[in-house]
């Protein structure tokens, strides 16, 4: 036997000693293991009545699991909010959140009952409501058409000018202290001009010391004469006037006069025409 042979037979046997070797620990550290019986049948230490009540338990210890000490019916919830998981402010929150909607609910309740009892209130003390008759004196039925002629200057018109522009266009001083035009045939007022401000009189005792802000042209309706004649009188007045004091014509809302305006008021004039047409009408069949 050669050496190339000794030391291959005897790697072998060292390699088959290592082996063995691994094999006889891992036997002996499996042997030497620790092993625990956690069945709880060897471990109850409290009546058989107690168990006949309340199911066996498996052990949770290595010495053979929890037992039973006593038994507590009907236990109260505890109430520590961090036990139970609950935060604090939260429900703090939560608690002042639901007192607010309660005191909302209640106003709310107050004020719908305060609102039914003055309803009811209206409804005991008010007569019931009138049906609307038709009108039958033909007097009731007007319109009054306005018109401005206001002054560009602060200090307004003087006394002097304005009546002697009014005075050019036929315009007579009369009843109420106003200005008046007056009817060729019947003598009575077509349409009149007073002072743009209150008491919308003109004091002529004293014409140098008179200023005024503005004149107010307008005419009442129904006329002595046809509407649309004597609506186109006062708007020719009220336009030669404006242009004799340097003022400036405005409407009854005080905006410029325009011919739109012009043509509206004489629908207006046509219009109650109509109606006043019809009511003495009906007038006349009643």
């Amino acid at each position: 036997m050669d050496i190339k042979e000794i030391i291959l037979l005897g790697g072998g046997l060292l390699l088959i000693a290592v082996i063995g070797h691994g094999f006889w620990v891992a036997r002996r550290s499996r042997l030497g293991d620790l092993k625990m019986d956690i069945s709880p049948k060897n471990f109850r230490d409290v009546d058989d009545e107690l168990f006949a009540e309340e199911p066996s338990m498996r052990g949770e210890l290595p010495n053979g699991g929890a037992r039973i000490v006593s038994v507590v019916e009907d236990p109260e919830p505890r109430q520590d909010s961090l036990e139970l998981g609950i935060d604090p402010l939260r429900a703090r929150r939560d608690e002042q959140q639901k007192s607010a909607q309660q005191r909302k609910e209640k106003a709310k309740a107050q004020h719908n009952s305060s609102w039914k009892g003055a309803v009811e209130k209206q409804r005991r003390v008010e007569p019931a409501p009138e049906i609307e008759k038709p009108l039958v004196a033909s007097s009731e039925l007007t319109e009054l058409i306005v018109l401005h002629v206001l002054a560009g200057a602060e200090q307004g018109f003087a006394g002097a000018d304005l009546v002697a522009a009014l005075r050019d266009r036929g315009l007579r001083f009369g009843e109420m202290n106003i200005f008046h035009y007056l009817d060729e045939d019947s003598g009575s007022a077509l349409y009149s001009v007073a002072n743009a401000i209150e008491p919308g009189t003109f004091d002529l005792a004293d014409l140098p010391a008179l200023r005024s802000p503005g004149l107010t042209f307008f005419l009442q309706l129904p006329a002595k004469v046809d509407g649309i004649e004597a609506l186109e009188h006062m708007v020719d007045a009220a336009q030669n006037v404006a242009r004799a004091l340097g003022g400036h014509l405005k409407d009854e809302n005080m905006s410029a006069l325009t011919g739109q305006t012009v043509e509206h008021l004489r629908e207006r004039v046509s219009d109650f025409a109509r109606r006043y047409l019809t009511q003495q009408a009906y007038e006349s069949d009643a």
